[in-house]
């Protein structure tokens, strides 16, 4: 039996735009959060005890801090790189549902 193309390749597009939507809405939401935490003056490591005692005791705060690194460096990245004329951030927004 030969192997539609067509349909799996439809199946890739649908599944690539679902998890570029799950991605983006993630980094959107976790620069919000960062930005309530910089506004409360929230430094995390001030809650390890806490953090040790829940459902996310795996992560320390210093851990959690960092992501006010990564997530704009993150960013920064992908507005910053290019292929084809167009940002990696720009080719994400077009492929988000």
């Amino acid at each position: 039996m030969a192997i539609d193309q067509t349909q799996v390749a439809l199946t890739i597009a649908d599944k690539a735009v679902q998890q570029t939507t799950v991605l983006l809405e993630a980094f959107e939401e976790l620069e919000d959060i960062l930005t309530q935490a910089t506004q409360a003056g929230i430094n995390m490591t001030a809650y390890d005890d806490a953090l040790a005692n829940s459902s996310v005791k795996h992560v320390d705060g210093a851990t959690i801090n960092k992501l006010g690194v990564i997530i704009p460096a993150l960013q920064t990245f992908l507005a910053g790189t290019s292929t084809g004329g167009t940002t990696y951030k720009q080719a994400l927004y077009k492929i988000k549902a």
